[in-house]
C-alpha cells in the first residue's frame, strides 16, 4: 500500500470518529475517492472549483509535459451537487478525488493539502493553467535540493518587466534561475516578494514551518511570513505555464484587503496579555498607506435629466467606482441598493438611502426654486435655457454633495483620515477608460480643502451665478471655475468647509443669486478672507477635464 493510501485510511478513520461523536456533523457529507498511487516523492495537488472545461485543459497539458510520474490528488471546493461523481468518472482511475459540502476557501484547502499529502515535495496546481513545455519539475526539484534557503520556484515567468517593473535580479544562476526581489505593482499595493498561486513545487516541510493559513491570511501576508522564515524565491528561466483563468475567476470581489494581518483578529482580551513575539508584516512598507485612509463618497439619484440616459451614464459609471480598493459610501435610491452591493462584492462599502425628498430637506430647496424659475436667471446665458441647470433638482443636488460628505466624515464608519467626494458619472462624463485603481487617492492633498479649477472667462455667469453679483457681494470677478467632480480633505478641513459653504449660499440666496456647487466653490476660493475661514488648495488644470488631475495621482 502506498504512503498516500495509508494517509487516506488514517484520514477516513478520523472522519468516522468525528461523525460518530457529532451526530449530524457537516463532515459526514465529505466525499472521498481513493486509488492506488505510484511510488513518488512528489504529490501533485490540484485545486478545482467547478471549472470543468478549464480543468480539462490544465490536466491534459500537465500530464503531457510533466517530467516524471507523481501521486495525484484533486480537491474541488465548489460544493456543487454532482461535481464529485463527474471528477471521479474523468480522473478517478489515477487521482484521489475529494469534495467538501461547503466552499471553505483556497487557504483552507492549502492547509488540508499539507495534512493530506505526505510526500517530500508537493506540486501545487490550480485549475486554470496551461503547461507549455517540459522540464519544470526536474529543474524545480534540483534547485530545492541544492539551495535549502529557496522556498518558491516560479515557473510562470510573470515578471511584468514589459510593464516597467523591476521584479528580479538579472544575474542568471546555474543557468537555471533568477532571484526575485521585492516589487510593487502600484503605489496602492504593498511590496510583493515570492509567494505565488501559480503552479510551483514546494517542500512539504517548508509548508509545515509556515503553519496554518486558513481564515486570517491572504496571499500578501502569507508572502511576508514565508519571507520572514528565511526563504527566498526565484524565477525559473523560461515560461512553462500560461494563465487561463483571468476571465473566469472565482475570487473576483472576494479577495481580502492588503494590509490586514492575523494580529488584527486577536480578541482584545487576549491581545493585552500576549507575550509571544510578533512578526513585523509591514517592514518592507514603512511608508505605505492603507486604502482605508481615504473614504470615497458618491451618490446615485435619477432627477430626470433630458440630456443623457441615467442608467448608461450614471449606473454604468458607478460600476467603475465600485471596483476601487478604497472604502466607498454610496447614497442611492433603495431600488439600486442590492445591485450596488452585489457589484461591490466583499470590498468595503456602505450604502445609504437617498431620494429627492432628502435633497429637498438638506438644501434651501424652495428658495432656490424661486430664483431658478425666474426669466432673468434662465436668460443670463444662451446655453442655460432648456439645459439641465434649469431642472428643479439639479442645483440642489450639486449643493447636497457637501452635506453628504460632511455626514460621512462625521460617522467615519471605516476609520479613515480623509474623505473625498467623487461623482458617480465621472467615468462617463470624461471618457475615463483606465481601471479605478490606476489612481491612488491617498496622494490627494488633505490638510486643507482640496479642489480643482480650470480657466473660465465670462461676462455673464459662472454656472448660473451672475458674475456681476459675485463682484458686488464679494468684490471679485473670478476668471476660473472650480471643478467639483473630486474634492474633499481631512475631517478638520471639512469642518471648516461646512459653515463657509453654507454662509456663501445664504448670502447668495438673500441677494437673489445662486449657481451650482462649482460656482459656490469658485466664490469661496476667490472671496476675501477665504484662506482664514476655510484654507484651500486649488489645483489649477489647463481645462475642465478631470483626467488632468487623475494623471497626477496615478499609482505609478
Amino acid at each position: 500500500m502506498s504512503l498516500c493510501v495509508k494517509s487516506v485510511d488514517l484520514l477516513l478513520k478520523r472522519l468516522k470518529l468525528l461523525i460518530k461523536g457529532s451526530g449530524s456533523h457537516i463532515m459526514s457529507r465529505v466525499k472521498i475517492h481513493t486509488v492506488d498511487q505510484p511510488d513518488s516523492d512528489t504529490t501533485t495537488f490540484v485545486l478545482s472549483c467547478d471549472r470543468l472545461e478549464i480543468l480539462r485543459k490544465t490536466m491534459s497539458s500537465f500530464l503531457s509535459t510533466r517530467d516524471y510520474e507523481t501521486k495525484m490528488v484533486i480537491v474541488d471546493d465548489s460544493a456543487k451537487e454532482g461535481i464529485f461523481e463527474t471528477l471521479v468518472a474523468e480522473y478517478g482511475h489515477f487521482c484521489d478525488v475529494i469534495c467538501f459540502p461547503t466552499n471553505r476557501s483556497q487557504w483552507w484547502a492549502m492547509d488540508f493539502m499539507v495534512s493530506y499529502c505526505d510526500t517530500e515535495y508537493i506540486f501545487y496546481l490550480e485549475d486554470d493553467w496551461e503547461f507549455l513545455a517540459s522540464g519544470y519539475l526536474n529543474a524545480s526539484k534540483q534547485i530545492l535540493q541544492k539551495y535549502r534557503d529557496i522556498g518558491t520556484v516560479d515557473i510562470s515567468w510573470r515578471t511584468f518587466e514589459w510593464q516597467g517593473f523591476d521584479s528580479y535580479y538579472k544575474e542568471l544562476i546555474d543557468d537555471m534561475f533568477y532571484y526575485k526581489k521585492p516589487w510593487k505593482i502600484s503605489d496602492y499595493h504593498l511590496h510583493w516578494y515570492g509567494w505565488i498561486g501559480s503552479p510551483n513545487l514546494k517542500r512539504r516541510d517548508d509548508l509545515i514551518m509556515l503553519g496554518r493559513v486558513e481564515k486570517w491570511f491572504s496571499e500578501w501576508n502569507i508572502d511576508r511570513k514565508f519571507l520572514a522564515l528565511g526563504f527566498k524565491a526565484v524565477f525559473l528561466n523560461g515560461q512553462y505555464v500560461n494563465h487561463l483563468g483571468d476571465d473566469c475567476s472565482r475570487m473576483a470581489g472576494r479577495r481580502p484587503n492588503d494590509g490586514t494581518i492575523p494580529y488584527d483578529y486577536i480578541p482584545p482580551e487576549v491581545s493585552k496579555n500576549r507575550i509571544y513575539p510578533k512578526l513585523d508584516y509591514m517592514f518592507l512598507d514603512s511608508h505605505w498607506q492603507s486604502p482605508y485612509e481615504v473614504t470615497l463618497v458618491t451618490a446615485l439619484l435619477d432627477i430626470g435629466r433630458n440630456d443623457r440616459d441615467f442608467f448608461e451614464h450614471y449606473v454604468k459609471g458607478l460600476d467603475q467606482l465600485l471596483e476601487c480598493r478604497n472604502p466607498l459610501v454610496v447614497y442611492a435610491e433603495p431600488q439600486y441598493h442590492q445591485y450596488i452591493l452585489e457589484k461591490r462584492g466583499n470590498l468595503p462599502i456602505q450604502v445609504k438611502s437617498f431620494n429627492k425628498e432628502y435633497v429637498e430637506s438638506c438644501t434651501p430647496f424652495d428658495e432656490i426654486q424661486k430664483i431658478i424659475s425666474s426669466e432673468s436667471w434662465i436668460n443670463q446665458s444662451s446655453w442655460m435655457k432648456n439645459s439641465v441647470i434649469c431642472n428643479p433638482y439639479y442645483i440642489p443636488l450639486t449643493l447636497a454633495k457637501v452635506k453628504l460628505l460632511d455626514e460621512v466624515s462625521v460617522e467615519n464608519v471605516f476609520n479613515s483620515s480623509r474623505f473625498f467626494w467623487i461623482d458617480s458619472g465621472m467615468y462617463s462624463s470624461y471618457g475615463v477608460t483606465e481601471h479605478i485603481d490606476t489612481y491612488n487617492f491617498n496622494k490627494l492633498p488633505y490638510d486643507d480643502l482640496f479642489l480643482t479649477s480650470y480657466p473660465y472667462y465670462t461676462d455673464y455667469e459662472i454656472h448660473g451665478y451672475d458674475i456681476n453679483v459675485i463682484d458686488t457681494l464679494f468684490n471679485c470677478k473670478p476668471n476660473y471655475v472650480c471643478r467639483a467632480t473630486l474634492f474633499g480633505g481631512g475631517r478638520a478641513a471639512i469642518e471648516k468647509l461646512i459653515p463657509f459653504f453654507e454662509n456663501t449660499v445664504k448670502i447668495s440666496l438673500k441677494n437673489g443669486a445662486i449657481g451650482t456647487e462649482e460656482a459656490i466653490f469658485t466664490v469661496m476660493s476667490a472671496r476675501s478672507g477665504s484662506t482664514i475661514l476655510c484654507p484651500m488648495r486649488v489645483y489649477a488644470m489647463p481645462n475642465g477635464d478631470i483626467k488632468n488631475l487623475l494623471d497626477i495621482i496615478r499609482s505609478r
